[in-house]
């Protein structure tokens, strides 16, 4: 089995438990602040080396293979993702339920959930195409009604 087979779900649960006593042991010499951004800036750079990743496997249709790649999460019973709008530079969907939320607050580091998750999308995005960028006034993680991905690809 390889890393790639465990649903994205449980890799996070296990990614999240993993980082937990070092992000507390980092906080108490750094701070809470430093440690977060730091971090924040160790998960941008993976998120945009796994856009790179996802952009070089679904060459062509990039946008069709984002949507297909958002609402797979229906599939996997991660979340409750619906297909809002598509054309030729945009796919919208939103996501009105997450077990990502639910697991992040079993496991007792919802504050952490959207560090750890969500704020992965902005550099995954940025990471397939210059020209790609993600939209989003919120997510459910910050207790939005709605997660909002808009993800555009301008036209060169």
């Amino acid at each position: 089995m390889k890393v790639e087979d465990v649903p994205y779900l449980v890799r996070r649960e296990i990614e999240a438990l993993a980082v937990k006593p070092f992000l507390d042991a980092f906080a108490q010499e750094l701070g809470r602040e430093k440690t977060l951004e730091i971090a924040g800036r160790v998960i941008d750079r993976l998120s945009r080396e796994s856009g790179k990743e996802f952009a070089l496997q679904n060459q062509g249709d990039l946008l069709g293979a984002v949507r297909d790649q958002l609402l797979s999460h229906n599939d996997a019973g991660d979340c409750d993702n619906r297909l809002q709008e598509e054309s030729a530079d945009h796919v919208t969907v939103h996501t009105f339920d997450c077990e990502y939320v639910r697991m992040y607050e079993r496991i007792g580091m919802k504050d952490l959930g959207y560090l750890l998750s969500c704020r992965r999308d902005v550099d995954y995005y940025d990471g397939m195409d210059e020209n790609m960028s993600l939209e989003r006034k919120g997510t459910l993680m910050q207790g939005c009604d709605v997660c909002d991905f808009r993800v555009v690809l301008k036209k060169e």
